[in-house]
């Protein structure tokens, strides 16, 4: 296969000219994936969900179809069947069958040999890299293996409902499990650096550009993956963050028309606030380790600069596909109108363990994930004197009735939220709910499908 120049369209199958769709409801990730394609010298287009993907498949005969396995509408595995019911009424006489490769963002839920079980034909771990993809396509010189199985049809989507509940779900959780909570965190963190790091290096046609800082940041992926959330990976943080700003620096000095190309200004600020987000992480993951579930008094303005930066860090990373406002009377219809407050009977500042900093955080987030764009979230803090109350309110999807009791569940996910292919995740709800637990509280969960759901936390104060 040519490495270096652009195919041309030709008959499927040719190894230089092969033809691959990328399926992926993230823009970045399907620049980045559809960059590496070019490269390797294959013809490449995307779609931003199955429906796009299926309509492309119909009309063109695809030597593979490369597809994120955490997509909003129908996740991966519940897309292959239809996938290759698409190629076969498309392009019946075909002389090989269309090859899926899964594409996941960390190494939670399925392993490798899962998604073969699955039916995909391959699986790639993001963040994706030109020596992987080059490995997946030239598997297409070997023999082709029969489409798989069709997986059940999914279940019909709920009638919209209201379900209100106070949590009592008996939770069953390990601390190994405990340990992924966090690791998933900065797995998926450090798999949008490197993804925006890759895209960079490629944008400026200079592999060395960037070279340190890419070496430093596979270290720490390796770090992460092995759990070592030490001081080592927090100065393994700082050395990488450092060595972005020289190469950086060195960029724009060596190639200045690199500062006027917008693309590559924006990558470039969008690493260096995953950096920043990073850093405080591993410290606030440092000093929840030291201290447990002790409270502390936090600087209200700190942590509300703290949860600014982090609405700004979301916005940055969404690529101009939403902006975070604050203000009722500035948001346009891509914008979410984001309702934040903290407060405390101690003035400006506010008592709890550091933890549920992170709770709080991952709750929001949440939220954001599951509402579209133009919807508003509400969150607060307050502290009465007696007990640490946090709610989270949004406009989303919402959670069907019957599951309300059941989100908080380790590697449990609302069926009508497939995001991930074990139809798991509702990692953040778990965190929440078994710590809230832990400190003696109350959570409730108040969902009316497609309309929004509120997540509300009492935790009694401890004695002065």
């Amino acid at each position: 296969m040519n490495s270096t120049s652009e195919s041309k369209p030709g008959s499927a199958g040719t190894a230089a000219q092969l033809r691959v769709l990328l399926v992926d409801d993230v823009t970045m990730n399907r620049r980045v994936a559809e960059l590496i394609l070019k490269h390797l010298g294959c013809t490449a287009v995307s779609a931003e969900d199955v429906h796009d993907a299926l309509r492309q498949i119909r009309a063109v005969e695809f030597d593979f179809v490369f597809t994120d396995v955490e997509m909003p509408d129908i996740n991966g595995i519940e897309a292959i069947a239809l996938f290759h019911e698409a190629d076969r009424g498309g392009h019946p006489g075909r002389a090989r069958p269309l090859k899926i490769v899964a594409i996941s963002a960390g190494r939670i839920g399925m392993t490798h040999k899962d998604y073969l079980a699955a039916g995909f034909d391959e699986h790639l771990a993001k963040p994706l890299e030109v020596e992987q993809m080059r490995a997946v396509l030239h598997k297409w010189d070997a023999p082709a293996a029969s489409p798989p199985v069709a997986p059940p049809a999914a279940a019909p989507v709920p009638v919209a409902k209201t379900a209100s509940s106070r949590i009592t779900t008996p939770l069953q959780i390990t601390e190994q499990q405990l340990a992924q909570l966090d690791l998933h965190s900065f797995l998926n963190i450090l798999n949008i650096l490197m993804g925006d790091l890759q895209l960079l290096t490629i944008d400026l046609k200079n592999p060395a550009a960037l070279a340190e800082t890419t070496h430093l940041g596979k270290e720490l992926l390796e770090l992460v993956r092995a759990g070592r959330l030490n001081e080592e990976a927090s100065a393994k943080a700082a050395s990488l963050h450092a060595a972005f700003l020289k190469e950086w620096s060195d960029v724009l000095r060596l190639t200045p028309e690199a500062a006027n190309a917008k693309p590559d200004r924006e990558t470039a600020a969008n690493l260096d606030s995953i950096l920043k987000v990073m850093t405080v992480r591993l410290k606030e993951y440092q000093e929840r380790v030291r201290t447990g579930v002790l409270w502390k008094p936090h600087s209200i303005q700190l942590l509300t600069d703290n949860f600014v930066n982090f609405f700004a860090a979301l916005e940055k990373n969404s690529k101009g596909r939403y902006h975070i406002i604050f203000n009722i009377a500035s948001q346009d219809p891509a914008d979410y109108l984001v309702n934040f407050r903290i407060e405390s009977v101690d003035g400006d500042m506010i008592n709890m363990p550091p933890v549920l900093q992170d709770v709080f955080r991952d709750l929001i987030a949440n939220a954001r994930k599951y509402t579209p764009p133009g919807g508003c979230i509400t969150a607060g803090l307050h502290d009465n004197g007696k007990e640490l109350r946090m709610a989270v309110e949004d406009t989303g999807c919402g959670i069907p009735p019957e599951e309300v009791e059941r989100v908080v569940e380790f590697g449990y996910r609302a069926t009508n939220v497939r995001e991930k292919v074990t139809k798991g995740g509702g990692f953040g709800l778990t965190k929440a709910y078994y710590l809230t637990t832990k400190l003696g509280g109350t959570m409730w969960i108040s969902s009316t499908l497609g309309k929004g759901t509120r997540v509300t936390v009492h935790i009694p104060r401890p004695a002065r």
